[in-house]
């Protein structure tokens, strides 16, 4: 089975707010992250931290199974970690993504897995422009307990250690994007439900 994680326990401190909020095409950002894992995995989980009570209602609007992580603080290996003990039970893979890369597609996750598949690798990068690894991810379960033991400052490329496990698939120039500041979210038309706008660009 294949199971997807959705990391989304951050503070948004560079937004102000709360960034999975804001709506993109009137979706909100974490919608629209759980709504493409849902097109292709079985189980999602969300592991949120910072925003709980905002997030847990749209992650649970899918059918999402919410992971808090009370420590949000120590960085992302510390959500990963919790979003790898969630989906270990249960699934042969799981998917690592982002919730505020928003361009992401249903497509794109399906590839990860078809490589994985199709190479036999344990792992399967997305590669940016730059030639950077990063999430999107698929982990065979063989990785899951390295996954369990990374520290807090790590993501999942910190398990690319062994070359002949690694693949990696091409991220598009619009795929590649996250929503990080309010230039971001002007630049993208994204609008924030409490105010009915986009926050304010260089604020």
């Amino acid at each position: 089975m294949t199971a997807a994680i959705v990391l989304a326990a951050g503070e948004s401190s560079r937004m102000g707010r709360p960034k999975l909020s804001l709506e993109l095409e009137g979706e909100p950002l974490l919608a629209r992250a759980v709504r493409t894992a849902r097109s292709v995995a079985e189980v999602v989980v969300v592991v949120i931290g910072a925003h709980e009570t905002r997030y847990r209602p749209i992650a649970e609007s899918f059918a999402a199974e919410v992971v808090v992580n009370p420590e949000w603080q120590r960085g992302i290996g510390s959500s990963l970690r919790l979003g790898v003990a969630a989906v270990a039970p249960m699934s042969e893979r799981t998917l690592v993504t982002l919730a505020d890369m928003p361009f992401v597609t249903g497509d794109h996750l399906r590839e990860l897995i078809r490589i994985h598949r199709q190479r036999e690798v344990s792992l399967v990068f997305s590669r940016y422009r730059d030639g950077r690894l990063g999430v999107p991810a698929l982990l065979h379960r063989s990785r899951f307990e390295s996954a369990q033991s990374l520290p807090d400052d790590r993501g999942a490329r910190a398990l690319a250690t062994a070359a002949a496990t690694v693949a990696a698939i091409d991220l598009s120039p619009r795929q590649e994007i996250d929503i990080d500041t309010p230039d971001d979210a002007a630049r993208w038309s994204l609008n924030d439900p409490e105010v009915g706008s986009a926050p304010p660009a260089g604020g």
